[in-house]
């Protein structure tokens, strides 16, 4: 199983926090078909590699489809799961479902989840800015409206969101782990855990390949 970087940042006003887009990483991710305020188009959905001031890399997932995700370094400040609207319920997404997670398809389809619980609050795949399309991957998916409905009134911690310090339209707002202790995973599974287990097994013969990098 692929471990995901985490990086235990400490939040100063006196330094500056930059985040540098890093694809050398190992990060999960996939090409999906999906429509944007009724334009139809195709995202890498997934896992971003960055890396921080003191060279730590991360493997962070993005809040925002409609920012572009700048190549330079980029001032950010980090907020708490819980200074967002949608922070509570993208911290328990990822707590819940990101240790389970190996394939890029499956990356995919958390990505895929947080955008529509950003854009659209959770209310389908069907309605609202982003939906998904006839040739949307069906086993991304399949897999993302599990992962939405889980998630459906939950809410958790421990995730940092990364907001550009020239502002939301300067580049994508990033969120991850941090500290370290948030990836620890107990021995016996948890119910969504175990979930996402039976729905990977369920989904591994409907899902397609899709690309090996991020156009960004």
């Amino acid at each position: 199983m692929k471990a995901l970087f985490a990086i235990a940042i400490a939040i100063s006003p006196c330094f500056a926090l930059t985040i540098t887009p890093d694809g050398s990483l190992p990060a999960l991710h996939q090409q999906i078909d999906l429509s944007l305020d009724g334009i139809s188009t195709s995202y890498y959905a997934g896992e971003i590699g960055v890396r921080f001031d003191d060279g730590s890399p991360a493997l962070l997932f993005c809040a925002d489809p409609f920012i572009w995700l700048r190549n330079e370094a980029v001032a950010v400040t980090a907020v708490p799961s819980g200074s967002l609207s949608y922070g509570p319920r993208l911290a328990w997404l990822l707590q819940n479902y990101s240790s389970g997670i190996t394939t890029g398809w499956q990356a995919a389809a958390l990505q895929f989840t947080a955008w529509e619980i950003v854009l659209d609050g959770g209310d389908g795949f069907t309605a609202g800015r982003m939906q998904a399309r006839p040739s949307t991957d069906s086993g991304v998916l399949a897999l993302a409206n599990i992962m939405l409905t889980a998630s459906a009134g939950q809410s958790s911690s421990g995730v940092s969101f990364y907001v550009p310090d020239l502002g939301p339209s300067y580049s994508q707002t990033l969120f991850g782990f941090t500290p370290l202790a948030a990836r620890v995973v107990n021995e016996t599974p948890e119910p969504a855990s175990l979930l996402l287990m039976g729905a990977g097994l369920f989904l591994v013969g409907v899902w397609r390949r899709g690309g090996t990098g991020r156009s960004e």
